[in-house]
């Protein structure tokens, strides 16, 4: 009987370990947060958190994730989505994130997706779109037209959070106080199509102008003002770029 009882207990012991086991792997699959990405606005008064939670799906499938934005320790959104990638883990470099005076936005990439942009505004609101994929109508292409200031093939030219702005040869000699509310930061010959690029260089300043629709850049410390791409405003070869920008605003 003393024997009977001695394999009873070993046998609930042997059931527990392995339940808890069972346990440990499917909240490590499952539910477990691992930071990915932690970035701080520049005034450092908000901070966004990435974490990808759990594993991703078995074996090609979803890597599941999460941002958590926080306004002085305290969170105002939680938002969970997910990357397809090939069933590979999340990294930083599925990331690019820009912050703005009102939201953060972040491009999130994978190898079986389009570019996935969000915008996580401070008052809580959340917004997502794709970047646009589908072929090129005929009747869609942007008509070729001279930039009015120069004869250039491409003025110069930044994008800010998603928006192209075109030099428009205007100087705002009026005071400014010093501060920048972002900097451009790549660089290309031709049309920018990232966030804090410029087709003329970088670590130049830029603020955001009292006008809607303009941005103010630093260059040789004269703050001169771009204003926001409309259809037609100068001319575009490339098929990929009007296909990008043939909406205008």
């Amino acid at each position: 009987m003393r024997k009977i009882k001695g394999v009873f207990i070993v046998l609930i012991i042997i059931w527990g370990m392995m339940a808890l086991m069972v346990g440990g792997i499917r909240y490590q699959t499952t539910y477990a947060k691992t930071e990915i990405v932690k970035a701080s606005s520049n005034d450092e008064q908000y901070t966004l958190f990435v974490y990808m939670i759990g594993e991703p799906d078995w074996p090609f499938g979803a890597t599941h994730c999460r941002f958590d934005l926080m306004n002085d320790g305290k969170r105002i959104i939680k938002y969970t989505f997910d990357i397809h990638d090939d069933g590979a883990n999340a990294t930083e470099n599925n990331f690019d994130i820009t912050w703005e005076k009102e939201n953060v936005t972040i491009i999130v990439s994978g190898s079986e997706q389009k570019n996935t942009f969000y915008k996580l505004s401070f008052d809580g609101a959340v917004e997502r779109w794709q970047e646009k994929e589908q072929p090129l109508m005929e009747s869609e292409m942007i008509e070729v037209t001279t930039c009015e200031h120069t004869d250039a093939e491409y003025p110069r030219m930044i994008m800010v959070s998603d928006i192209l702005y075109y030099d428009c040869d205007e100087i705002n000699i009026e005071p400014h106080d010093g501060s920048i509310d972002g900097m451009l930061v790549k660089v290309t010959e031709e049309v920018p199509v990232e966030n804090n690029q410029s087709n003329f260089g970088v670590e130049y300043g830029y603020q955001f102008g009292n006008e809607t629709g303009k941005v103010e850049v630093c260059i040789d410390n004269e703050w001169h003002v771009f204003k926001q791409y409309k259809q037609g405003t100068f001319k575009i070869v490339d098929e990929y770029l009007a296909l990008y920008y043939r909406t205008g605003v």
